[in-house]
């Protein structure tokens, strides 16, 4: 859902059902209480014969907004500008903008950013792949903020998308919380995982599977190092299980 800046007109997602309907992006006039279907033909993307084939239900760029298919929409902005509308479309890894005629009504419809198959790590949006994303939001110079599964797994990443290149901002890309922020912390977390076979063996399953770039490797392999002396020197090489 979203409102635009001079608060005078809301958007909703309508789901679709199984039968042909729904998947439109309504816009409802705060001012007079009319509904009014803004973007989407009523198909889901792939829904008549998957991608190619009839192009009413493919991701067709340019198109008018009220001729094209839609997906499943999670998260809305509106450009204050312009008035164009940002829509993050979950099921196809996109964010689509329906352009703004002026008058209520919509233009044309296309992508600004995911749909390729790089990481989103300062290449152009358009050649990113954005894996399930749930959240836009918009700051003053117009960068989209885009919240969307990690590039890797495992977790989640907020990406700061402009006309340029795209690049996480927010997260390390994986679920949970890593406390290595300062020595107590630290320090209790490596007695958790001396004391704790399961969390031990879980923290070394994790780090093994972080890539080489990134930055928490080097010190998620310190905590195991530190854990292991710990082991090591504790009565039968291990401590007793922490409640």
């Amino acid at each position: 859902m979203g409102v635009d800046p001079s608060g005078s007109n809301l958007y909703f997602y309508e789901q679709a059902g199984l039968a042909i309907g729904g998947a439109r992006i309504r816009r409802v006039d705060l001012g007079t209480g009319e509904l009014t279907t803004y973007a989407g033909n009523g198909l889901q993307y792939g829904q008549l014969d998957g991608a190619g084939g009839d192009p009413a239900d493919d991701v067709v760029e340019g198109a008018p907004a009220l001729q094209s298919a839609l997906g499943y929409t999670t998260s809305m902005v509106v450009e204050p500008a312009t008035g164009d509308l940002e829509a993050v479309i979950y099921t196809v890894g996109l964010v689509r903008r329906v352009a703004s005629n002026g008058d209520g009504t919509a233009g044309t419809i296309e992508t600004v950013a995911g749909g390729g198959t790089n990481a989103p790590l300062n290449v152009p949006p358009l050649s990113a792949g954005l894996a399930n994303p749930t959240g836009v939001s918009l700051d003053d110079n117009g960068t989209l903020y885009i919240a969307a599964g990690s590039h890797f797994g495992g977790g989640a990443e907020v990406y700061a998308s402009d006309s340029q290149a795209i690049n996480p901002v927010v997260g390390n890309g994986y679920a949970g919380y890593f406390p290595l922020e300062n020595e107590r912390a630290l320090a209790r977390l490596v007695e958790r995982a001396a004391s704790d076979r399961r969390f031990y063996a879980l923290l070394k399953k994790q780090i093994a599977r972080l890539r080489p770039q990134v930055a928490p490797r080097a010190e998620a392999r310190a905590v195991l190092a530190a854990v292991s002396g710990l082991r090591s020197a504790a009565p039968g090489g291990a401590t007793r299980r922490a409640r």
